[in-house]
């Protein structure tokens, strides 16, 4: 994966608030970013040949493990991939066989494929392919996947878990000026925030760790950051 998904998590969730595989090694409660294919940053590990794909099989294959765990307890959204990928391939089928064991006659997809067009990528028992256009119509249909994922985007920020993400972000008071009760609830809460920092007395009290990361959650930044 390139080093824009950093870019954006730096962004998103701040800088050095996430981990990177396999540079890093996961951190609980630290979200993570599974680069499958290595880092252009890292030449050595991209993943290109047969050989590639092989050694990546026999001596990574925890990665493998990780998709696949991925796949049995999410529904996923693949965008940018064509669905192809040998050792990909394997882990769905391995995935499908365990899900074949539940006691269901209309198990639900595990994934869910972005595609420009119906034979932009391979299909597979399990993920349903939803294309842009039916035709092949590449400039259009990329200009649609981009409205698209913008309207994903919009959605998750204003109705998912997330929305609230941005609430003490320095960078997006000026979304509340019409709002008047969500200034005066960040008013309130940031002053909650600068107690915080400035008062190490109340780092000892009862629930500061849970309140502490409820304020990082919805966007607090402290000076450092």
């Amino acid at each position: 994966m390139p080093v824009n998904n950093e870019r954006a998590l730096d962004t998103s969730v701040g800088k050095s608030k996430y981990r990177v595989l396999t540079s890093q090694l996961a951190l609980q409660p630290e979200p993570w970013l599974l680069k499958y294919h290595g880092c252009v940053t890292r030449k050595e590990t991209i993943v290109i040949t047969s050989d590639d794909y092989e050694e990546l099989s026999k001596r990574y294959g925890a990665l493998q493990a990780v998709v696949e765990s991925l796949m049995m307890t999410s529904h996923l959204m693949f965008v940018g991939f064509s669905m192809a990928d040998a050792d990909f391939i394997d882990a769905a089928r391995r995935v499908r066989a365990v899900r074949e064991l539940a006691d269901r006659e209309d198990p639900p997809e595990m994934a869910t494929v972005l595609a420009l067009h119906p034979d932009a990528v391979s299909t597979h028992a399990g993920f349903k392919v939803v294309p842009m256009l039916d035709e092949e119509n590449p400039p259009e249909a990329a200009r649609l996947l981009e409205i698209f994922l913008d309207r994903i985007s919009w959605k998750a920020t204003t109705e998912g878990p997330a929305s609230s993400s941005y609430l003490l972000h320095p960078n997006y008071q000026d979304l509340f000026a019409k709002a008047p009760a969500t200034t005066k609830l960040r008013e309130r809460l940031l002053i909650l925030a600068n107690d915080l920092h400035t008062d190490d007395s109340l780092r000892h009290g009862w629930g500061w760790t849970q309140v502490n990361e409820l304020l990082s959650r919805l966007g607090r930044r402290t000076p450092e950051e």
